[in-house]
This record gives C-alpha cells, structure tokens and sequence, in this order.
C-alpha cells in the first residue's frame, strides 16, 4: 500500500498543495480541483502548469476525480457527461499520465424502482465499456445518496455492471455517512473489488448531525480496516480526503495516524 492525498485538500492551488505534500513525504497525488475549478475543465494554461510541477517535483498523479455521474439520471446533464465529460476525462488522464478516473454512483431517486437501477446499471455498463477500449480503470466510488453508497450496494452495482473496466474506490467514512458499518461489514463486501481507498474521519453528535473530523475519532477501525487491505495484498494507494477544515492541518493530522496506525504496512513512498 502506498499513501497519496487529494490535492485540494491541502490548496486550491496545485503548485502549493504539490511543495506541502512533498515536504510532509508525500509524492502521490490525487487531482480533483485545481484554481476552484473541476477537472477535466482547467483555466489557462493551468494543464501547462499542473505538468510543469509534476515533473520538477518527481511526483504522480494517481488518479483523476472529474464528478461523473454525481448527478441524477434524468439530469439534462446526464448525455454530456456519457458523451463529452467522460471523453475529456480520457484525454486529461492521458496528458497527465494516469489510467484512472474516479466516477459516482448516480443519484438514487426518492421514489426509487426496480426500472431505475435498471437504467443506472446500462448507463454505467456503457460507459465502463468504454473506457476499457480506451485503457482505463473506472473507479466507483461509494456516496450517501447515491446508487453506490454502501459498501454491500456498491459492490451488487459493480456486480451487476459486470465490466472488468469498473473497480471501487472505498470511502469507509462515506459508506458511514450511509448507514453502514464500514469494518468489517462494508469492507467485506466489496473487499475483492477495491482499486483505490479514500480516508477521512466521520461522526455524528448527539444530535444526529454528521460531522468530518480532522483525525483520530468517529466511525472507524482504521488499524483492522488496514491490516484487511494488507491482508489482501492491496497494492493500491490510500488516499487522504479530510473534507474538513482547516486543511492542511487536519490532513496532516490524518497523515500522521495513518502512518501511526499501518506502520510497517506502506510502501516508502517512492515513484
């Protein structure tokens, strides 16, 4: 296993976030926004820049997260995301040299169906069709409120797809946020399927409300949730996601837990 981090959770500016990663050991990035703007859609020249850094820093861009699919099925944005999104997704990935590319679940419906997953199904075994012809690896990730938010949902959507090119990437604070016991319950569910891992703390207070924690309490085992992915001989990346502020100082938090808690378990991160 290897440790990586979203970049916009250290800055929006990706030259910044790259030199605080790099100073805390960190040469594994995922890229989501760069300049308050969502990928594959950049400012100017802000590819040039994003390519620039990458090689003056020896660092990788281990995956792209341009929001596919974070949307309902009959979104008037549903067809630009089948036709124009995701084909823009493949060639920023290409550029930055990365084969893979994080997309949702689609939004579940309140008045949910049978025919609905139905559709959510073909939508998703088309564009993971796709994509295999093209080299690339979908990563499905799992999200309260979508069709993917369990760790037992997602891995029947991925089953039911059935596309080599569609994997999972395992939020265990999402699949919390979702009702479900992360580790072991989630986990085992989807254990075979896992590509890529997000981490951040959750809770709720007393009150039921949901709450992103910096480090170090909430929801889950983090030290069974790792020996099981070690276990498994996951050679993936655990990616840090704090969704929570302030940035930089809850991810490095989350950086030193993680290096505390799977001591022994990660690869020097090393390209």
């Amino acid at each position: 296993m290897r440790l990586s981090i979203v970049s916009d959770e250290l800055s929006d500016d990706f030259r910044t976030a790259v030199e605080l990663g790099v100073s805390w050991g960190i040469k594994h990035f995922e890229l989501r926004n760069a300049w308050l703007t969502r990928v594959p859609h950049l400012p100017s020249s802000g590819l040039e820049v994003i390519k620039s850094v990458v090689a003056q820093s020896g660092i990788r861009i281990t995956a792209i997260s341009p929001g596919i699919f974070k949307l309902p099925l009959r979104s008037e944005e549903m067809t630009r995301h089948r036709n124009e999104l995701i084909v823009q997704s493949f060639k920023l990935a290409r550029e930055l040299g990365t084969d893979k590319i994080i997309i949702f679940g689609i939004k579940r419906s309140p008045q949910d169906t049978g025919e609905e997953y139905r559709q959510v199904v073909e939508v998703l075994r088309d564009t993971a069709g796709l994509a295999g012809r093209e080299g690339f690896t979908l990563l499905l990730e799992n999200e309260a409120g979508w069709w993917a938010d369990t760790g037992a949902n997602t891995a029947q959507l991925v089953k039911d797809v059935d596309r080599e090119a569609l994997k999972v990437n395992w939020d265990p604070g999402n699949a919390f946020l979702a009702g479900e016991e992360p580790y072991p319950s989630g986990f085992e569910a989807i254990r075979d399927k896992v590509a890529n891992v997000h981490i951040k703390w959750a809770a709720r207070d007393s009150r039921g409300v949901e709450h992103y924690l910096g480090s170090g309490r909430g929801y889950l085992d983090l030290e069974g949730q790792l020996h099981a992915l070690a276990e498994d001989g996951y050679s993936g990346f655990i990616s840090i996601e704090t969704h929570s502020e302030p940035r930089i100082q809850n991810s490095l938090k989350c950086l030193a837990t993680l290096r505390e808690t799977g001591e022994g378990l990660f690869e020097n991160d090393s390209l």
